[in-house]
């Protein structure tokens, strides 16, 4: 099943590369008290492989919605995406 893209979010597929939370961590993450960046619910080891554990562990259901997480990368200078698709 091909996953569609968003209309309003990305502009490419979600390859799980964790840019988003590296770069600033979402309110809902800073509420539960994570660091400004580096969130520390991002779990993982590579690009590729990065989730959140709020939503893994369904602690707010809402997240994924509310953060449009699996709808796409919007961010163009993402290098981290690159490297999930093995393209560096």
């Amino acid at each position: 099943m091909k996953k569609k893209k968003s209309a309003f979010w990305g502009s490419f597929p979600c390859v799980k590369c964790g840019y988003c939370c590296k770069k600033a961590t979402c309110d809902i993450g800073l509420t539960h008290g994570a660091n400004q960046t580096n969130c520390d619910f991002l779990i993982g080891t590579k690009p590729g492989e990065y989730s959140c554990l709020l939503v893994n562990k369904k602690i707010y259901p809402q997240i994924k919605m509310h953060l449009a997480i699996g709808d796409g990368c919007c961010e163009p200078l993402n290098t981290d995406r690159k490297l999930a698709l093995g393209m560096l």
